[in-house]
């Protein structure tokens, strides 16, 4: 899931990879129009990915030994995001004092996002950066209804944390996606821009659906583990939107219309995380566990 090591050097520091030879993007992939099936396929190929790397680093003698000890094992700052430091602050655009100003003013966001990082529960190596810019598909390994494969790349932000974090990075980069393909310069009917994105709602939940199940199939985890995972996933991609507006607002003088959306979801994750699994992400409280029979239709399908 990683790229091939070809060679590597101590003096002078040099760390040679395999050459991905026409291998795309995941967010290129999408924007594409693939073929649905493919991308489905390759929405469960990530999830299997990840749950193999959280699992496979889950032993504390190979993260605490002399090869990964040296790991950062900080809280992220997206979940102080609503407190930043002045160092921060010194560099806020416009657009992100507006932001900033939303996220402070709310009362009860405020107090949300401080119980976020009271959530967190480091355990294995996590990628900390985990989106489709950094998800690459290989080209026509698996045929038409084989497996895909892909490979994980920009590793420069990995730590030992919380495997949640990557899940929820993977669910705010499903949402983001979904949220940009929509029409946003006229209404901001909700309808009206669900009817605009490059799919429906309930193809969106299938995709999440079918990274879940590859992520928890091969994770290894008891059914209650695997909820109290997705508890905190769903929760911290609330944190993981409001950072993705603060970052499309770098350099802007107004908060855009993406951003108010991104800010409108996370906040409304952060209102009702249970509300959000079922009806954002698509995923039944049944759906949590390996053992779960319910299948991968959309929500609402008979």
């Amino acid at each position: 899931f990683l790229p091939g090591l070809v060679s590597y050097e101590d003096n002078p520091p040099l760390l040679v990879l395999e050459l991905l030879r026409q291998a795309k993007p995941l967010w290129q992939q999408f924007r594409a129009g693939e073929e649905r099936a493919f991308l489905l396929r390759v929405s469960h190929a990530l999830g299997s990915a990840l749950g193999t790397i959280h699992h496979t680093f889950q032993n504390p003698a190979l993260v605490q030994g002399p090869h990964l000890g040296w790991l950062p094992r900080q809280v992220p700052g997206a979940l102080e995001i609503h407190k930043p430091g002045p160092e921060v602050l010194a560099t806020l655009s416009s657009a992100n004092w507006q932001t900033l100003h939303i996220l402070q003013t709310h009362e009860h966001l405020s107090e949300r996002l401080d119980g976020l990082r009271r959530l967190w529960q480091p355990e294995t190596v996590i990628h900390n950066d985990l989106r489709a810019d950094n998800v690459f598909v290989l080209p026509g390994l698996g045929g038409t209804t084989g497996p895909v494969e892909i490979r994980i790349l920009d590793w420069e932000f990995v730590q030992f944390g919380d495997p949640a974090w990557d899940v929820a990075g993977v669910l705010q980069d499903f949402i983001h996606g979904w949220i940009h393909s929509m029409d946003l310069t006229g209404s901001l009917d909700f309808e009206a821009l669900e009817k605009s994105a490059y799919c429906s709602r309930q193809e969106l939940q299938e995709a999440i659906r079918l990274f879940w199940q590859g992520y928890r199939t091969v994770a290894e985890r008891r059914a209650a583990e695997t909820e109290r995972l997705l508890d905190r996933a769903v929760a911290f991609s609330a944190a993981r939107l409001i950072q993705t507006a603060y970052e499309l607002g770098q350099f802007l003088n107004t908060i855009a219309r993406e951003s108010v959306l991104l800010l409108q979801v996370g906040a409304n994750i952060l209102g009702n995380p249970e509300a959000a699994q079922v009806h954002l992400y698509g995923i039944p409280q049944e759906f949590t566990s390996g053992h779960s029979t319910c299948s991968s239709r959309p929500v609402g399908d008979n």
